[in-house]
């Protein structure tokens, strides 16, 4: 289709506005330069089209408002793959007479882009109405499981544009799924989009080629508020995410772990948005740096990462953020990308993160809504923290199953380095962080030290 690649990912979905385009007059008939009705001829204009959802046909139509005083002998609507179609092109004929009509335009090709206009002919010759162009976008609705490459080549076939609807690729236990090229003309998911499983989903999968049309991901009803998902998780051997450049409008959850091969996420480098931001067990994966024009997230977590060493990517998130957790990093020593961050509504957590020798990136923090928690890092002292002066504030009882350290305010442990704790000094005088944790640092003080300036053992 040649015409498919053209399309700027906006599809045009059952347009029945009433609205008219101003009448025109064709080359046949001079127009002149103000545009007007030349007199003698007929007057039309042309109603908005309506598409169908196998892209084949639509309904179009036109009213004649003025008959130029001489009886309307033909009308109809003319198109086009080109612009300024005419009656040397395919026509209707929609019989005679003045007002409206109603035209429905069959065996278009699915996919393509059309110029449509209505038509009306009287004695002394044939007048237009203003051009339309529409989209023949074929679209599919309801939830898609593709769990094999013969199913994943049978959808393909049907070259669906958008699907409205959940779409599903893999299967529990290993698909043998080994390419998507045959999704080379999904362009919308109106729903989660989901590349995986729990449980091996696509082993023999390396690289998403075949879905670089795809442009969005999102809700498609006005009333459906909650956001659409993009998951991609146990493909053991994917090695990257680049046919994913053409992504461009997403807001929903962007989960990506467990993919052992995936090295980093550089086909992601168009989302500016995501509610939450999940990437986590990537035994390969050496950087973020795709996510690197990514302005609004609310809750992030990076965990389990083990070749991970920096946050670069990170660089443009928002001052305020819901939650950061950063966890079992192992190589993770880089985390200055998070500079911008001077307001976290519930939880800092960083954990077992050995290499994070410094925290200087949150000198800038001044509240922390529930809780502070730094275990197993290679810090030395809490400097940065002095601007903070509201720990705890929103703080509730932790959900079953999280560590038991979430019913602290504050939890500092297992910090091999950490001897000084005076950045806390401040806050510790205060009423907040009522709940203090720590142990198995180098230095262990109680609050009552820290507040007393016994805060450091150098």
């Amino acid at each position: 289709m040649a015409n498919l690649k053209n399309y700027n990912s906006v599809v045009l979905l059952f347009c029945f506005s009433a609205l008219l385009l101003t009448a025109c007059i064709s080359d046949d008939v001079g127009e002149d330069t103000d545009g007007l009705t030349q007199a003698g001829f007929p007057e039309v204009t042309t109603r908005t089209v309506a598409t169908s959802d196998q892209g084949t046909s639509v309904e179009a139509g036109g009213t004649v408002v003025n008959t130029g005083g001489s009886a309307i002998i033909a009308r109809g609507v003319c198109w086009s793959t080109q612009p300024n179609p005419s009656i040397e092109n395919e026509t209707t004929m929609e019989g005679t007479g003045e007002g409206p009509f109603v035209s429905s335009v069959t065996g278009l090709e699915p996919n393509t882009r059309y110029y449509l206009r209505a038509y009306a002919t009287n004695k002394n010759g044939t007048n237009y109405g203003g051009e339309v162009d529409f989209f023949t976008a074929k679209i599919y609705r309801g939830n898609v499981v593709l769990s094999s490459q013969e199913e994943v080549d049978s959808f393909g076939a049907e070259e669906y544009l958008t699907i409205i609807g959940n779409v599903f690729i893999g299967k529990n236990g290993g698909s043998n799924i080994t390419n998507l090229s045959a999704l080379s003309n999904l362009n919308q998911i109106r729903g989660d989009f989901t590349i995986g499983t729990y449980d091996k989903g696509n082993p023999l999968l390396t690289n998403l080629n075949g879905l670089e049309y795809l442009a969005l991901i999102d809700t498609y009803f006005l009333n459906d508020f909650i956001p659409k998902n993009l998951i991609i998780s146990y493909n053991e051997n994917l090695e990257n995410v680049d046919a994913l450049n053409g992504l461009g409008y997403f807001n929903g959850d962007l989960r990506i772990y467990s993919n052992d091969k995936l090295k980093n996420l550089n086909g992601l480098s168009r989302l500016t948005t995501a509610k939450r931001i999940s990437i986590s067990g990537n035994d390969a994966l050496e950087n973020i740096n795709g996510l690197e024009n990514i302005t609004k997230v609310d809750f992030l977590l990076i965990g389990d990462n083990p070749m991970l060493t920096n946050l670069n990517g990170l660089r443009n998130l928002p001052d305020v953020i819901q939650d950061i957790s950063i966890v079992r990093n192992e190589s993770l020593s880089d985390i200055s990308a998070l500079s911008n961050v001077t307001r976290v509504k519930y939880n800092l957590i960083i954990t077992e993160c050995p290499e994070i020798n410094s925290l200087d990136v949150f000198n800038k923090i001044t509240i922390i809504g529930a809780r502070l928690v730094l275990i197993d890092l290679g810090i030395t002292n809490l400097d940065s923290f002095q601007l903070l002066e509201s720990l705890g504030t929103e703080v509730s009882e932790p959900e079953v199953g999280y560590g038991a350290y979430l019913a602290m305010t504050l939890t500092l442990s297992d910090n091999r380095n950490l001897r000084d704790f005076c950045g806390l000094k401040e806050l510790l005088g205060t009423d907040f962080a009522k709940l203090i944790d720590i142990q198995r640092n180098a230095y262990n003080p109680s609050r009552e030290d820290i507040v007393a300036d016994n805060c450091k053992n150098i």
